[in-house]
C-alpha cells in the first residue's frame, strides 16, 4: 500500500483511543451476529451466491456429511472459507440491494434497525462478511441445496448414459479404447473424463499414452469441473510426463486451475509427492504466489503432516522454484535456514541447487552472513525497535556519541535486511523501485504536509489528522492535466514491473480505504466530497462495484444504502405522494 503513515514523537500525553475502539467492535460483533434471526423475520430463506457446483469446498463439504454426524466446528470452518471465497464485492453488492428491497415494505421498528446494521456492515467493505449473522443464515442452506443439486445432475447424466458410452468408458479405464470416440460424443465426454480422471487418484492409469490423451481430450471443457478432474490426478504420485500433461492442460483454465491448486494446498493436506505436482502445475500458470511455500516446504518446514525432508524431496521442490528465477527464493531459503536449520543432507541439496541458479552469489553471500550470526531477514511483525532491542546493545554506562554509534550501527544492520513486508526487499531496494513520478508526488506530499501543520508534523497530537491530509491529497487530482490522482498515477507506474497478483491486491486495499472516506463524506452530507472520493475509487480499479453504484444513486438523487439514514435501491420504485 502506498505509505501515508507518519512517525510521531513518543508522548505520555498523548491519547490513546484503543479501548473505545476495541469495546466499539466487540459492540458491532455483537450486533452483527444477532442479525442471524434476520432472515426469519423478513421471510428470506434464500439467496443464490453463485456458486459453481463443482467448486472444490462442495466435495469437502459432501465428505463431511457423509461421516453422519460431521463435527459443527469442521463445517463453520469449511463455510467460513467458502465465504470469504464466494462473496467478493459484486456478490457483496447483490446482497445488500435484495436486503433493501426486503426492507422497503417493512413497518417493523426492530426489523428495520437489524436490516440498518447489516446494510452499514456491507458498506464496510474491510469488514469480513463472516461476521454477519444473516449471511450465515443464508450460506449454508444455499452450499447444501448446491451440492443437491450437482449430485442430482450426476443422476440424470448416468440415466442418459448409453451402453455404447459404458463400454466405452470401462475400456479406457483399463487402458484400451478410443480416444477419439470419446471426444466424438463432445459435451457428454466430459462427465466419462470426469469419473475418469478422478478414478486416478486412487489407482494410477494402467497406459500412460492413452492417459495423456486424455488429459489433453479435458482441456477441451475450460472450466471448474475439469479442472477439479485434473487435479485429483495429481493426487495418482504416477510419472513425470503424466505432472507436465496436468500443467499444459490446466493452462486453458488458469483462473478455476488456480483456485482448485491453492484449495488443495490450504485444505487437504496433501504428501510431498502430490506437492511437488501441485507445484509444478502451478508454475505452469505462472502462479509465483507460491515461491515462499515452496521455498519452505523444500527444506522441510510447512503446515504439512508429512513433511518434505528428504534432500531429494528439496531438489526437486527448490529446483522448480529456482527455474522462475524469482530472486524472492534467497530471502525466503535464508529465512528458512535461520528459523529452522535443515538437517545435513537437506542442506547439502539446498547449497547445491542454488550454485547452479543465476541466484549462486546473492544467495552465498547471505548465508556468509547468516553464519557469522547476523540478522538477514526481518519478519513482517517485527519494528525497527524490536529490532534495536534485539541486535543493539546499549546500557547505562554507555556516552550519547557511543549510543548514536551503536543505532547507527543497527540501522545499517536494518537496512542490509530483507523484509518481509516489503516482499522480502531490503530497504534501500524499495525505495529504488520507487519511479519517477511516484517519488516527485510524494515529495509534494511530504512539503504540503509539513506546510499545512508546521512545527506539529510527526507528532501524535496530529497523527491522525496528518494521516487524514495525506489520504485526501493522494485521493484528490493535483492539477494533473489528466486529471488523475496522485494515487492512480503511483499504482499505474507500480504496476509496470509489479506481480499482476500483487497489483490487484494494491489496488483492492487502497480502494478499501478511498471507498470508507466516500462513505463518510456522504454521511457527513458532504456531496462534493463523497463524489470525487467515489469517482478516485474508479481511477484505481474501473470495475469497483459498489463505487459504481454509489456513484448511480447519487446521479439518480438516492439515499446509499447503509450510509444515508433514508436510501432506496436504485431498482426501487419511486413513490410520489401528492400534496
Amino acid at each position: 500500500m502506498i505509505e501515508v503513515g507518519v512517525v510521531t514523537h513518543s508522548s505520555d500525553e498523548a491519547p490513546d483511543p484503543s479501548a473505545e475502539l476495541e469495546e466499539a467492535a466487540r459492540q458491532m460483533s455483537r450486533d452483527l451476529l444477532e442479525t442471524a434471526d434476520l432472515g426469519e423475520k423478513l421471510g428470506w430463506n434464500e439467496f443464490d451466491f453463485e456458486v459453481d457446483p463443482d467448486d472444490p469446498l462442495l466435495d469437502d463439504l459432501e465428505g463431511l456429511l457423509a461421516t453422519g454426524q460431521p463435527a459443527q466446528e469442521a463445517l463453520s470452518s469449511l463455510f467460513m472459507m467458502g465465504l470469504e471465497r464466494h462473496v467478493g464485492l459484486p456478490m457483496r453488492l447483490k446482497l445488500l440491494h435484495e436486503l433493501e428491497r426486503r426492507l422497503a415494505g417493512e413497518v417493523r421498528l426492530d426489523v428495520r434497525a437489524q436490516g440498518a446494521t447489516v446494510l452499514r456492515a456491507l458498506q464496510h467493505l474491510a469488514l469480513p462478511v463472516t461476521s454477519i449473522g444473516l449471511v450465515w443464515h443464508l450460506y449454508p442452506p444455499y452450499m447444501v441445496a448446491r451440492l443437491q443439486e450437482r449430485l442430482r445432475r450426476a443422476d440424470e447424466e448416468e440415466a442418459r448414459r448409453t451402453s455404447v458410452e459404458t463400454a466405452l468408458e470401462e475400456e479406457l479405464k483399463a487402458g484400451t479404447g478410443d480416444v477419439a470416440a470419446l471426444a466424438s460424443v463432445e459435451e457428454r465426454a466430459l462427465p466419462v473424463l470426469e469419473r475418469i480422471l478422478l478414478g486416478w487418484s486412487r489407482q494410477p492409469p494402467p497406459n500412460l499414452a492413452l492417459a495423456k490423451s486424455l488429459i489433453e481430450l479435458a482441456a477441451r471443457f475450460p472450466g471448474q469441473r475439469a479442472a477439479r478432474a485434473l487435479a485429483s490426478v495429481l493426487w495418482a504420485r504416477g510419472d513425470p510426463e503424466l505432472t507436465a500433461a496436468v500443467g499444459r492442460a490446466m493452462t486453458a483454465m488458469p483462473e478455476a486451475a488456480r483456485e482448485i491448486i491453492h484449495h488443495h494446498l490450504n485444505v487437504h493436506d496433501p504428501p510431498p509427492e502430490t506437492r511437488r505436482g501441485l507445484y509444478a502445475a502451478a508454475l505452469a500458470l505462472k502462479d509465483l504466489q507460491l515461491m515462499t511455500v515452496m521455498v519452505q516446504d523444500a527444506l522441510g518446514g510447512g503446515p504439512w503432516t508429512v513433511t518434505g525432508n528428504g534432500p531429494e524431496h528439496a531438489r526437486a521442490v527448490l529446483g522448480a522454484a529456482l527455474e522462475t528465477e524469482d530472486r524472492r527464493a534467497v530471502p525466503a531459503a535464508l529465512h528458512a535456514m535461520a528459523d529452522r536449520p535443515p538437517k545435513a543432507d537437506v542442506r547439502a541439496a539446498v547449497l547445491e541447487a542454488f550454485a547452479a541458479s543465476p541466484l549462486a552469489d546473492e544467495f552465498q553471500a547471505g548465508l556468509k552472513r547468516l553464519e557469522e550470526g547476523e540478522p538477514v531477514t526481518v519478519r513482517a511483525d517485527v519494528t525497527r525497535e524490536d529490532f534495536l532491542r534485539r541486535h543493539g546493545s546499549v546500557n547505562a554506562g554507555m556516552t550519547e556519541d557511543q549510543i548514536a554509534e551503536e543505532a547507527r550501527r543497527v540501522q545499517a544492520l536494518w537496512d542490509d535486511c530483507y523484509h518481509q513486508r516489503l516482499g522480502w526487499l531490503r530497504p534501500r531496494e524499495a525505495q529504488g523501485a520507487i519511479g519517477l513520478r511516484e517519488r516527485e508526488l510524494l515529495r509534494r506530499l511530504d512539503a504540503e504536509s509539513r506546510a499545512m501543520l508546521g512545527r506539529l508534523a510527526g507528532t501524535p497530537q496530529v497523527a491522525l489528522l496528518e494521516r487524514e491530509f495525506r489520504m485526501k491529497w493522494l485521493a484528490t487530482p493535483q492539477n494533473d492535466i489528466s486529471g488523475r490522482t496522485p494515487l492512480a498515477i503511483i499504482l499505474d507506474e507500480r504496476a509496470e514491473h509489479a506481480e499482476p497478483e500483487q497489483n490487484r491486491l494494491e489496488r483492492e486495499a487502497e480502494a478499501k480505504e478511498i471507498y470508507a472516506m466516500a462513505c463518510r463524506a456522504q454521511e457527513a452530507k458532504i456531496a462534493d466530497d463523497a463524489r470525487r472520493y467515489a469517482s478516485a475509487v474508479l481511477q484505481i480499479l474501473p470495475d469497483h462495484p459498489f463505487a459504481r453504484d454509489f456513484l448511480e444513486r447519487l446521479d439518480r438523487g438516492l439515499g446509499v444504502g447503509g450510509v444515508d439514514e433514508r436510501s432506496e435501491s436504485p431498482g426501487a420504485p419511486r413513490i410520489i405522494i401528492p400534496s
